[in-house]
């Protein structure tokens, strides 16, 4: 959740975009990805050695998700449907980070690797490196469901569905 900071000048609040972490189940799966990716991503083999009883999920924690000296190029998707402009601005911002990182975003009509949804109320955060290929194609989020659990989905869902989960399952409005 993004953390409102005041700014030293006018004293507006300043959203923060928070690094988001996956669920514990996905994280060794996620790891083996990463490490998969580059190798480097790996802990130091001194470290595990000298804690040879470390359980999977211990050196889940410890395998860092970068991409690897090739750099990447990541599709971006946004779940909300910005005009053209915001997307083309927030996708410049995104892409000034190629300056000091390896990183190229490029814009996709359908799934992206990234997905940008700017919901009010949950904030601004991301999952960050290898860590976004760990992330279901598609969730149907909690809030809109009767049991405010999260229905996660696969390849096979389409963006037209949240349009049909939120007719079946509509958000509450205050009164």
């Amino acid at each position: 959740m993004a953390k409102k900071h005041a700014t030293r000048n006018t004293g507006n609040a300043v959203a923060v975009c928070q690094p988001k972490y996956l669920p514990a189940k996905q994280r060794v799966a996620a790891a083996k990805r990463a490490a998969a990716i580059n190798p480097v991503n790996q802990p130091a083999a001194a470290l595990v050695a000298r804690n040879f009883s470390l359980r999977p999920e211990f050196i889940a924690v410890l395998t860092t998700k970068y991409w690897g000296p090739a750099g990447v190029s990541l599709s971006v998707s946004f779940m909300d449907g910005p005009s053209k402009a915001l997307r083309d601005r927030i996708l410049s911002h995104m892409n000034a980070w190629g300056r000091k990182a390896n990183v190229r975003f490029r814009y996709t009509a359908s799934q992206g690797q990234v997905r940008i949804a700017r919901v009010p109320g949950d904030g601004y955060w991301s999952y960050v490196g290898t860590d976004i290929l760990s992330i279901p194609l598609y969730q149907i989020p909690g809030f809109l469901t009767k049991s405010g659990d999260p229905i996660v989905g696969g390849k096979d869902i389409v963006a037209t569905d949240h349009t049909f989960t939120g007719r079946i399952y509509p958000k509450r409005r205050n009164a």
